[in-house]
């Protein structure tokens, strides 16, 4: 995990905007219920729970870092594990695990990649907390 990650959580966990002077149409919230009925919040912690959530968690904020900052708001909608995906396969790195791509909720877009690192560290936090008890 790097500083810079962990300052981020740290202010993430303080209340404060992790990724400063972000496009505002990337820090759309997840849903308690999207357009399908669906919780967003709710699958995402099914998902997580089958995870390990450091190299996840540092994979995102790497991808919100060098390519949503950079994205223009065309891009907003487009599915967030796709474009992960994406991101990836054009850095020659390695892709996720297909069962990793496969459980990630589809719902959450591009520009709900903010809220997501944020659920993604308080429940990494809660989970923490709760061994540690």
């Amino acid at each position: 995990e790097t500083l810079s990650v962990q300052m981020s959580k740290n202010l993430t966990l303080a209340k404060q905007e992790p990724f400063d002077s972000l496009n505002e149409i990337f820090l759309q919230p997840l849903q308690t219920k999207d357009e399908g009925g669906e919780d967003q919040i709710g699958k995402l912690n099914t998902f997580l729970r089958g995870i390990d959530l450091s190299p996840f968690l540092n994979l995102l904020y790497e991808f919100i870092e060098t390519n949503v900052r950079h994205l223009d708001s065309q891009n907003k909608d487009w599915p967030l594990i796709d474009t992960l995906e994406a991101h990836l396969d054009q850095y020659g790195l390695d892709p996720l695990h297909p069962d990793i791509a496969k459980r990630f909720p589809e719902s959450i877009t591009v520009s709900q990649a903010v809220a997501t690192w944020k659920a993604i560290v308080s429940y990494q936090q809660h989970y923490e907390h709760t061994i540690n008890f």
